[in-house]
């Protein structure tokens, strides 16, 4: 047995075991790598490699700029344990490096075997700031028994993958350019691990999902995936766009030196201070700036201070359009698509203190409730519409009255609006199949966790326990045998798992009735048709999650909202 010791979540340290056997070694293009065999809690075997670098070290002239292939080396790399993350805004760890592009492939057969699977390629969620790829996080266990090969791996985040200065010397959008590079990464090298660089799946989860989005929007992504899996979010959605990156990418330095402003500085001028500075300053400075957060402007809902920009037009340009606008005239990579919802994603946040001040921040400016993609100027029309807002949810009361209403809000604001949107605007060019997770249960890490009122609802992020091996920090145990949880628990996990890595095979989440799925034959979204998986207990097919709310939604955009629209 090994174990490893692994920093995360809320610095917590724990020791997970593992079953290593023999080390395998392959021949890449660039070099050998050595890797080894696993055995999972149920004694499946598969073959790990950890910790592959897919791109250069973004380090010194190369910080915030798009990554570079990585070069050969000589000798053996050890691909036996897990490496650096990327730098974390809110969560210091001694982990923490700018040397952090990594990738990770685990696979079910032996890589000198003629294998060629359909690859499953996750990207990481965590608001842009936070995440990893780490095995506490994304065990791949339970893929392994479903004859797909799963690939993670880590881009940058916050000020290191997210800052912009609006023109050519920091163009901003660099943790997209990484995960498009290890994308690259993957069709040069997966067949080595015995893999079909022809049938990969990207699949995303929150922040993932959204990047999963800007993956399909990029033209630079062409032809590196065939179909797309993004959970909880949407390039869409209100979080996942920053509009003030220019005014951000100030305050990030000016909280390291307050004389640098604006003002007094331009964009080279900026570049050459930050690529001096240590990378501990700028992580220090972006923490500061998060922690400037107020309920005037609450990120989840106006958009992440560190966050993907729409780039001017230049040769390395990864997202030049509005998403919205882009998304409508069909001018994206048109790849078959699973999306869906979680039944309350807001809980995730739930803060009885925060949500009473931000409720009347609410309450005192009913403006605030309108989304900023609606490019109202005039405060009266911008009040009106917040007035026709708030009816959606509280009619007849004020939030703090009403707090619970306003989770709905949330919900709905930052989730379910633009993840229904983006599956309305691509089933109009592709396949499209849309689910709501509303099963909770000991699995899911946070069943004991209610909040009164929502005893039933699954929040964000939830639905991970039920395709990956991973650490629940309510009980404190990692995650990675579902014998040891309920029946139905495991059902729900046996076909979320299950239609998902079929639609990585079959581009079809249902290809055939099976009694495990109950019969089930998953419907397309078609136009003026929103057909939808209600994946609780068990798994009902049924007509639009938010039929009402989201139409009163919509007539509010058609009413007041004005110009082109680049989230939703």
């Amino acid at each position: 047995m090994y174990c490893v010791n692994i920093k995360v979540l809320l610095l917590l340290e724990l020791c997970i075991a593992y079953s290593f056997g023999d080390e395998v070694i392959i021949q890449l293009p660039d070099g050998l790598v050595k890797g080894r065999t696993e055995t999972t809690a149920t004694n499946t075997i598969f073959y790990s490699f950890t910790g592959i670098p897919y791109a250069q070290p973004p380090l010194g002239h190369l910080r915030f700029q798009a990554p570079l292939p990585v070069e050969p080396w000589d000798g053996i790399w050890d691909a036996t344990y897990e490496r650096n993350i990327c730098y974390q805004v809110t969560l210091d760890t001694d982990s923490e490096s700018e040397d952090c592009l990594i990738i990770n492939v685990y696979t079910p057969v032996d890589p000198s075997s003629n294998a060629s699977l359909p690859v499953m390629f996750f990207i990481y969620g965590g608001g842009y700031n936070s995440g990893s790829s780490e095995r506490i996080l994304y065990g791949p266990d339970y893929f392994m028994f479903y004859d797909v090969i799963l690939v993670t791996f880590n881009y940058r985040l916050g000020p290191f993958g997210f800052l912009s200065t609006g023109d050519d010397l920091i163009p901003g959008n660099a943790g997209l350019k990484d995960q498009n590079m290890a994308l690259q990464w993957v069709q040069k090298n997966i067949e080595y691990f015995g893999g079909d660089p022809e049938k990969v799946t990207i699949f995303g989860e929150s922040a993932g999902a959204s990047s999963v989005g800007y993956q399909i929007l990029s033209p630079k992504s062409e032809g590196l995936f065939r179909a797309a899996i993004a959970e909880s979010g949407s390039a869409l959605c209100p979080w996942a766009y920053q509009r003030n990156q220019v005014g951000y990418t100030f305050k990030t330095a000016g909280y390291i030196n307050s004389t640098f402003t604006s003002g007094n500085a331009t964009s080279s001028d900026l570049l050459q201070f930050l690529t001096n500075v240590t990378a501990r300053e700028i992580d220090e400075a972006s923490a500061t700036l998060v922690a400037t957060e107020t309920p005037e402007y609450l990120q989840i809902q106006q958009g992440f201070f560190y966050a993907p920009v729409i780039e001017h037009d230049h040769d390395g340009a990864f997202i030049t359009e509005k998403m919205y606008e882009s998304l409508k005239n069909g001018e994206f990579n048109a790849v078959p698509l699973i999306t869906g919802i979680n039944s309350e994603e807001s809980l995730w946040w739930f803060d009885e203190k925060d949500s009473k001040n931000i409720a009347e921040t609410f309450d005192n400016n009913i403006s605030l409730l309108v989304p900023l993609d609606m490019n109202i100027e005039d405060i009266e029309i911008k009040e009106k519409a917040g007035t026709e807002v708030k009816e959606i949810y509280s009619p007849h009361a004020n939030f703090t009255e009403n707090i619970l209403v306003m989770f709905k809000y949330f919900s709905d604001q930052s989730f379910m609006r633009p993840i229904i949107k983006l599956a309305e605007l691509l089933s109009n060019f592709t396949d499209v199949f849309f689910y709501e997770f509303s099963f909770t249960g000991p699995l899911g890490c946070v069943s004991d966790e209610s909040v009164d009122g929502f005893s039933d609802a699954v929040r964000h992020g939830e639905e991970l326990y039920y395709l990956f091996a991973r650490y629940c920090y309510r009980t404190g145990v990692y995650f990675n045998d579902t014998s040891k949880f309920p029946e139905t628990d495991v059902l729900v996990h046996k076909r979320f798992i299950k239609m998902f890595t079929d639609f990585a095979k079959t581009l079809n989440p249902t290809p055939e009735k099976s009694e495990l799925l109950e019969n089930i034959i998953w419907p397309k979204v078609s136009d003026g048709d929103f057909p939808y998986l209600d994946i609780g207990s068990t798994s009902v097919v049924t007509n639009h999650p938010r039929n009402i709310t989201y139409g009163k939604w919509e007539m509010i955009y058609e009413k007041y909202g004005e110009g082109r629209f680049d989230t939703y």
